[in-house]
């Protein structure tokens, strides 16, 4: 299946939120989301490599202390003057497709409970990789 650099960083955002909140859902869809995240990861490590190299280029390391020396991470907001050249290459690290043996997981598969469940934002992050399996096919336009 072929996914952007952007869905694959998305969805690996997607699964590791709906894990820490561990929502009531099938235990085959605990299993297959924990499969789509061992798929995913080693391409995603990749991409959080290259982002963080382009935050690095771009942007600056941000300190706890005057002395800087307790780092809190590297920066860059909107408003600071590099920020449309990291978007530049983030957003073309995100459009790269990248073509990986991924199974899609079925919507009905997740369940529907009512307590609680996958949330809009992490459906959209996921994307192509739930499918609605319980729509009928569209009928061909003749």
């Amino acid at each position: 299946m072929k996914l952007t650099g952007g869905r694959i960083f998305d969805a690996m955002k997607a699964i590791v939120q709906i894990s820490e909140r561990q929502i009531a859902i099938p235990m085959l869809a605990k299993y297959r989301f924990k499969v789509l995240h061992d798929q995913l990861e080693p391409t995603f490590t990749n991409i959080e490599v290259a982002r963080t190299a382009i935050v690095q280029t771009y942007g600056e390391e941000k300190f706890r202390d005057p002395e800087k020396t307790q780092s809190i991470g590297w920066g860059l907001f909107p408003n600071d003057e590099k920020f449309p050249l990291y978007l530049s290459q983030w957003n073309a690290l995100r459009a790269q497709e990248f073509d990986l043996n991924v199974k899609p997981i079925p919507l009905a598969m997740i369940g529907n409970d009512p307590k609680g469940g996958i949330e809009i934002g992490e459906f959209s992050m996921l994307g192509e990789l739930i499918f609605d399996n319980t729509e009928p096919p569209a009928e061909p336009v003749a």
